[in-house]
């Protein structure tokens, strides 16, 4: 049988998009009127949609080349016996509504509302949120499933007046007061796991002009931004199209709380979906070993005084940012660094990058963190202890468990090697496998680790406190009772010597007379009896 394309789309209940409905391979009629087998032209199964052509008419087959011919989108994602037709209101831009609209009819020129149908107040308050006191929050709604998660907007009925808050969208140009307009306000706090570099992303999915910016919220978004001051980052054609879409980063803190703004330039108006997702390369930073923090025990702190509670105000502790996580006191060791491998990274393959802070952001790349070796040492801690070297090249590996796949005995690493000397601070970094290591973008925000300020300062006023930025009988007491096994001295705090053959390189061995002895040199003024970390390269000490 011959079909008249223009019978068919006249037929039926009216719709605002064509809507062809391909069925199986086998079409019904399976003998076409060019004689031809229709198995063999091609035919797909979905829907092919038209825009702007009224009463679709459902056939059980048509050819991917005739939908194309008509000007239509072959889609065989789309149940086109459901939502293709499922029919409401359209609100234009105008705010004049439209009735018995389709979902794909309105989708490029208003907000559909499925079901509804058009009264006087319909479109009347289509924008409630177009200031940022309204902000809706996406955590109890469009991403309220965790990251990645994407939300529909639409910006009709919003002021066209480009509110307070604009941004440069020219990277080195002016911010001109009309680039940023019609806009919606939302908020979003990264729940436990989603900090890092997120990515705002409407590429596949805005009809208009669109804009977007991420604006500083404080922790609870109680205080709305007031200049581009609080701009934490803004995009106008990012996706790479004049007049296109936007896409752009940001790095965000869990728990803190931030402005999403989606707008349009110099106030022009539209719908989209806003996709938020993790960059790329994501890579969890490193967290401070806090297994020998003071008692033993975890201690979460704001700023180095929580640290020093019940302790002399000298105690060579620091509050380490966690970047999202909890800050914590990390007791400052004298030959060591210690991280932890940070659970949440497990089943990522990342490599520890260690350098040296040398002040005014500057910092010189050491090596990695090699792979954690477990030595059984005597003292308070769990036994075996971890211990890792810096190595010339990554070593990337799930860091969360050991070369069998089950968890560490202790999650603490401590590196010690020729490059870990008292008086310096380092920072470590996270990449990981999948991410250019040349690229500085690509690393985890740093975890910067300093040491104790003087070599053999290994204990405080009384034995198992931190050291404390001196030197007297109580570091050699306290050495002196590490020696006999005492339990309340870490060993960490006090191995400040290597074997025999490489004294620079502490391996967690027995404590020592040696160690004993250099510490008295450091307490009558003798200094540092090795090299100092610029002049230690990597795979200069080997493992024990």
């Amino acid at each position: 049988m011959t079909t008249s394309w223009p019978v068919l789309l006249g037929m039926g209940k009216a719709c605002a998009v064509a809507v062809i409905c391909l069925g199986s391979l086998q079409s019904a009629n399976a003998t076409p009127a060019d004689g031809g087998d229709a198995s063999d032209r091609g035919v797909i199964v979905g829907c092919c949609i038209i825009n702007g052509i009224p009463a679709p008419e459902c056939i059980p087959s048509i050819e991917e080349a005739d939908c194309l011919a008509m000007g239509g989108l072959p889609n065989a994602d789309v149940d086109c016996a459901t939502a293709p037709c499922d029919l409401g209101a359209c609100c234009l831009e105008d705010l004049s509504c439209q009735d018995d609209m389709s979902f794909f009819g309105c989708r490029w020129d208003g907000q559909f509302m499925p079901g509804a149908t058009c009264a006087p107040d319909t479109c009347a308050n289509l924008c409630p949120n177009d200031q940022c006191v309204n902000s809706i929050d996406l955590n109890a709604t469009g991403c309220s499933g965790g990251l990645p998660c994407t939300f529909a907007t639409a910006n009709f009925g919003c002021e066209r007046r480009p509110g307070s808050v604009n941004c440069q969208v020219t990277p080195g140009g002016p911010i001109e007061a009309a680039d940023f307009g019609s806009d919606k306000w939302y908020t979003w706090t990264p729940q436990p796991g989603e900090g890092g570099t997120i990515v705002v992303d409407m590429c596949d999915a805005a009809a208009y002009d669109a804009l977007a910016a991420v604006h500083e919220g404080g922790a609870d978004c109680s205080a709305c931004p007031i200049n581009e001051a609080d701009t934490l980052a803004c995009n106008d054609d990012g996706c790479g199209i004049g007049g296109g879409p936007p896409i752009f980063h940001f790095d965000a803190v869990e728990g803190h709380c931030y402005f999403l703004r989606i707008g349009g330039w110099n106030g022009e108006q539209g719908s989209s979906a806003v996709t938020l997702k993790f960059a790329p390369c994501n890579t969890k930073h490193p967290m401070p070993g806090n297994r020998f923090d003071i008692q033993n025990t975890v201690r979460d702190c704001t700023t180095d005084a929580d640290c020093t509670v019940g302790l002399s105000p000298d105690t060579e502790t620091t509050c380490i940012n966690g970047w999202g996580m909890p800050d914590t006191c990390y007791v400052h060791k004298n030959r060591y660094v210690s991280i932890d491998p940070n659970p949440e990274n497990g089943g990522r393959l990342t490599a520890r990058r260690i350098s040296l802070d040398l002040g005014g952001g500057i910092s010189q790349v050491l090596g990695w963190v090699g792979p954690p070796v477990e030595r059984v040492v005597a003292g308070p801690e769990t036994s075996p202890q971890l211990l890792s070297r810096i190595l010339s090249t990554p070593h990337y590996r799930d860091w969360s468990v050991n070369d069998q796949g089950q968890p560490w005995t202790d999650a603490t690493v401590n590196v010690g090697d020729c490059a870990t000397s008292p008086g310096w601070t380092y920072v470590i970094e996270s990449i990981d496998s999948e991410c250019n290591e040349l690229s500085p973008n690509h690393y985890s925000h740093p975890l910067v680790l300093p040491t104790v300020d003087f070599f053999g300062d290994v204990a405080g006023a009384a034995v198992g406190q931190p050291p404390e930025q001196n030197r007297s009988f109580k570091d050699i007491s306290a050495l002196a009772q590490g020696f006999q096994g005492d339990q309340k001295v870490p060993a960490v705090w006090l191995d400040l010597v290597g074997p025999l053959a490489r004294p620079e390189c502490p391996d967690f061995a027995d404590l020592s007379f040696v160690d004993i002895n250099v510490t008295v040199s450091g307490f009558q003024g003798g200094s540092y009896p090795y090299p100092p970390p610029t002049e230690c390269p990597p795979d200069a000490c080997p493992y024990p």
